[in-house]
Order: C-alpha cells, then structure tokens, then sequence
C-alpha cells in the first residue's frame, strides 16, 4: 500500500519520480520518448518566389539571341502578310472555305527574305509549327504550309518584342502594360520611352516617368506598333494586344502577358532553359543581376532605373542567393585581367603612378632570366604570378587605378597597417598603379577643370576655386607626360601648380 501511495505520488508530480538503475539489454531497441533529446535538424533553406528568380545566363542569350534574328529578319514579312488579309477582311466577311485559298495565295506572295536580301529556305532555330489539321511539331522548316503557323509567329513576335523592352528598362509588368503607341521620344543625350508608374507614388493616376531606351528595345517597340495596328480597334492607343481570344476579345489590351509569355517560350521550345515559370517580372530581376555583376556604382544606376529606393535595390540584387560568389569570382577575374594589363603597359614604359618603378624592375628581372626583350601572353601570366607571390598585390581603386599594397604594409589611406581604403586612395601613394588607357581621360580632366577654375574665377566664386583647385593638382599629380603637355598649353597651370609648391 505504502509504495502505490509513493508511486500515485510520483506520477502527480508532487515526488520526483524514482531513479531505477539502467540495464543493457543485447539488441535491444529503446523507442525515442517525447522527454528524450532528439537530434536537431536543420532549417530548410529559405524559398524563393519564383516571380523573383532571375533567368539564367544561357535562357536570356538564346531567347533574346531569337527575338534579334526574328526582328531583323521574319517580322516584317509576317506584319505585311496579315496587313495583307485585312485588305480582303475590309471586303466583307467570309467563311473558312473562302479564306483558305486567299491565305494560300498570301503566303506564296510574301518575298521571304532576310535582312541581307537572301531567300530564308529555313529558320536558324526549331519553333512549333502545324503539321497538319490536328498535330503541331517544333521545325526548322520556312516559308509556313498553314496560316496556323503564321498566327503563332504573331504571336511570339509580340512577347518577343515585349521581353526585349522588358530585359532593356527592367520596367514592372504593370508599367509595360501601361506603354502606348508613339510612347518614343529622341531627346539631345538618347532616346527614352515614357510610361506611368504607380508603384510608391500614392497617386490614383500614378506618375510619368521615362527609361532610357536601347536601341534595340526601340526597333521592338517599333515593330509593335506596326503589329498592334493590325488588331487594335480604331481610336485606341495601346501597345501590347490580344491576339488569341480567350474571355477578351482580339485587339483588347493584353491583360496577361505572364502566361503569354510562358506558352511563347513552350513555342520556341526554351522551356528547360527558362528554369522555371516565364514569369515576365523575372526580366526585372535578370537587368538587376547583370547590372549588380558588370555596372560600376550599381546600386545608385539601379535606383535610377528601377524607381526604387536602395531597400528595395538590395532586394533585387539579393534575390539571387550565388550573386555574392559570382560578384566575387567575376571580381577576382576582373582584377587578374587589369594586373595582366598593367603589367604590359609597366613593360611597354606607359604605366603610371609611383607603383610603376618597382614593378618594372620586377619585369626586368623576369626578361633577365627568360632572355627576353619584351613579354609575351606566357610571360605576362608568369609575371602576374611571381609578383603576387612576392607580395604584390592587384586591387582595383576604380577604373585604371590598381593598388598594390598588402594588408601587412603601411599605406597614406590607412595611416597604418591593415587593408586598403579605396576611398582615400592618393595620387602620391607609392602602392599607385595606373593603366595607361587613363592618361587621355587624365589629360580632358584636367581641362574640363582649368575651364571650370576660370569661369568661376570671374563669377567669385572663391570656395568652388579652392575645391577645383584641389581637383586639377590631384590629376596633374598623375602623369608627368600630361603634365608637361598642360604647362604648354594653358599658363594658368603653371601659375596653380607653383602656387601649390609654395
């Protein structure tokens, strides 16, 4: 009775309960029990919406690699085919019967040519095509057999036309939608297209706002006006149309070009590239990528281009999680390429900044050894190697600028020992290399500057003469050839450059 009484006890919690010994039993299993500790598993990684994954590198050449062959060359001829049946459509209505030969004579009519003037027996690349009356297959084959076909190229031309504008502005699907016939406009430094955009403007009406147009972004939108005229009604302006009807009619707005786009790509049998649904706000995520990777100062280009804030940049710069090795490796590749070329330039005798002097003797010491007069593409890479090995390295300030100086050296930047501050990099730096292609861009510097110093010299204005001044002798420091020309050309950098002396 007394030890049920302790066990009831126990069990209520108001006892610990009793230790019992532990036995090994041979083979036995022991079941997990909730007390026991469990082995921790790890987090799954964290999805990615889909709509913001950017497209991969081999889909956007191919399929941009297409939309260029099939503007250049198949658009033209298609528009004038279907501009053609409108002329016998404006007769009056007629039935299936009538319609086939007058489509049959369409098509052997049209001069299928390409933009060179040869006859086009083929396409370069498969695109789904009509069989017959029940089968589609992907083919290579031109002229079409069926207006079928034809009405699927309109079709693709269309989204094609519409990726191209889409990978050149990194626009918003809404923003594209919203584009309009004669939205082109050719001001002095480019051509823009204007829009409206309702994303963080807290109008109802949005606001207007243009992107800088490529040109082949504005061939695209040229085409589309002319395919948009085929089936849009009388009096409406709208760029993007409907051309297969579902619930809206052929000629209405395109209200899904999501989907469009994602059977375009099933047509041009890209699917597998594409990695996943063609979402066409991809295109937005795929600019940003390749800007993040190639553009100088991308964060502050995006935020011109896309309208966002830099919250909102860094979003699309991160919504690729291997952007960070790809920066990092194209980076590393870069810096290797500029140390190949500096070295050829510290050879040739056309390196500057106070750099150059070590690292030629560098460079001559390889000759010495090799017997060579001058490096070769072997040579260079060697060089490359052995001074990295000897403690140089390659680290790029900003374009043609290298610093050569090692964490464990002493540098003006840092005031002392550590990593370089790229940000207060100094033309009298010992650790300063510079490439020979930026001695003309030194040169114009420099007298954009001079002009600068006497315009406001005669305007009074004393502390922007002090700021220009501090401009000219930071580039006049760089190159002593450009310096010498300057003094020949202009006696008002002589005077600065003796006053600075004093």
């Amino acid at each position: 009775m007394a030890v049920n009484l302790l066990v009831e006890a126990a069990s209520s919690g108001l006892l610990p309960p009793p230790a019992f010994p532990l036995t090994s039993v041979p083979n036995a299993k022991v079941e997990e029990g909730y007390d026991q500790e469990r082995t921790a598993r790890k987090p799954p990684p964290p999805r990615i919406d889909a709509k913001k994954k950017p497209f991969p590198d081999k889909f956007v050449t191919e399929l941009l690699s297409r939309a260029f062959w099939i503007q250049d060359n198949l658009a033209p001829s298609v528009i004038q085919y279907f501009d053609a049946l409108n002329a016998f459509e404006a007769e009056g209505a007629l039935n299936s019967d009538q319609w086939k030969p007058i489509r049959r004579q369409a098509i052997d009519s049209i001069d299928w040519r390409d933009a060179k003037g040869d006859l086009i027996a083929e396409l370069p690349f498969p695109i789904r095509q009509r069989r017959d009356q029940y089968k589609y297959e992907y083919s290579v084959r031109w002229p079409p057999q069926h207006h079928s076909t034809l009405r699927l190229v309109l079709r693709v031309i269309q989204i094609l036309n519409l990726c191209t504008v889409a990978f050149c502005t990194a626009a918003r699907r809404h923003e594209l939608q919203g584009m309009v016939h004669q939205a082109i406009v050719h001001e002095e430094d480019g051509t823009v297209v204007e829009g409206v955009t309702f994303k963080n403007t807290g109008r109802a009406r949005g606001r207007k706002r243009d992107w800088p147009l490529h040109q082949r972004a504005a061939k695209a939108i040229a085409l589309q006006e002319q395919l948009a005229k085929l089936v849009r009604p009388e009096g409406k302006s709208h760029l993007w149309v409907t051309l297969k009807e579902h619930d809206d009619p052929v000629g209405s707005p395109l209200a899904d070009p999501t989907s469009a786009s994602v059977n375009v790509v099933d047509h041009l049998n890209l699917v597998e590239l594409a990695e996943g649904r063609a979402h066409l706000h991809r295109w937005r995520h795929t600019t940003a990528r390749m800007i993040g990777l190639a553009v100088e100062n991308a964060p502050e280009v995006l935020m011109d281009l896309l309208g966002n804030n830099l919250e909102g940049v860094l979003d699309y710069l991160l919504s690729d999680p291997d952007l960070a090795k790809e920066v990092i490796r194209i980076a590393e590749e870069y810096t290797y390429a500029l140390a190949e070329q500096a070295i050829k330039d510290v050879d040739e005798g056309a390196a500057g900044g106070p750099a150059a002097a070590s690292i030629k003797q560098g460079v001559e010491d390889l000759k010495m050894r090799r017997g060579i007069r001058r490096l070769g593409t072997d040579e260079t890479a060697e060089a490359v190697q052995q001074l990295i090995a000897s403690g140089t390295a390659f680290q790029v300030v900003r374009r043609g600028v290298i610093c050569t100086k090692q964490p464990g050296e002493f540098g003006p930047c840092t005031k002392t020992l550590g990593r370089a501050d790229k940000g207060s990099c100094r033309s009298t730096c010992t650790h300063r290399l510079e490439l020979a292609a930026e001695k003309h861009q030194c040169e114009r510097q420099i007298e954009a500057v001079l002009e600068l110093i006497t315009n406001a010299t005669s305007a009074g204005q004393t502390m922007v003469v002090e700021h220009l001044k501090g401009q000219f002798i930071y580039e006049m420091e760089r190159w002593s050839d450009v310096r010498s020309r300057i003094f020949g050309r202009h006696r008002l950098a002589l005077e600065l450059w003796d006053e600075s002396s004093v």
